[in-house]
């Protein structure tokens, strides 16, 4: 039986996820986006919410892409929110974790206080000490109105 248990996670853990089905592929994904956050930023971990998850792909060579490089690629963002009525972050999320589709690796993780990691395969397999964490931090309601407008003016002039 352990066996077969086995074999079966092994088997969708080597899938692309687009060929899973949706509950699957969501579960995978959400339990990679939690141990990329706790692993690299624990203070931004919630469960106050059910984690919105959204299909993207790489942009072809362009104003975006300027290299080309995983031009189509296929990738999952997880995001994390939090209680804006408990706590006041830079970004309307607590952690958003981007995942390769097709490999299930974890590509870079942002948190809500404006820092990012991008992951590479041995951070993955970093412990401990040798791991620098982001720490938690919160924001003034100012601030958070600036980056808000700020982000508002980057996501018109892409859409242009």
């Amino acid at each position: 039986m352990f066996i077969f248990l086995n074999s079966l996670c092994l088997n969708a853990f080597s899938q692309d996820l687009d060929s899973l089905h949706q509950q699957q592929r969501d579960s995978i994904l959400i339990e990679v986006a939690k141990d990329v956050v706790l692993k690299f930023g624990p203070g931004y971990y919630r469960e106050y919410k059910h984690p919105v998850i959204k299909r993207r792909q790489v942009p072809p060579l362009g104003k975006i892409n300027l290299t080309g490089d995983n031009a189509y690629r296929v990738f999952y963002e997880v995001i994390f929110f939090y209680d804006k009525t408990k706590e006041l972050l830079e970004y309307d999320f607590a952690a958003k974790v981007n995942i390769w589709g097709d490999t299930h690796e974890p590509i870079n993780v942002l948190f809500g206080n404006g820092l990012g990691k991008n992951i590479s395969e041995i951070s993955l397999r970093s412990t401990g000490d040798e791991i620098n964490q982001v720490p938690y931090q919160q924001v003034d309601e100012r601030r958070r109105e600036r980056i808000k407008t700020l982000l508002e003016n980057d996501e018109k002039e892409l859409e242009e």
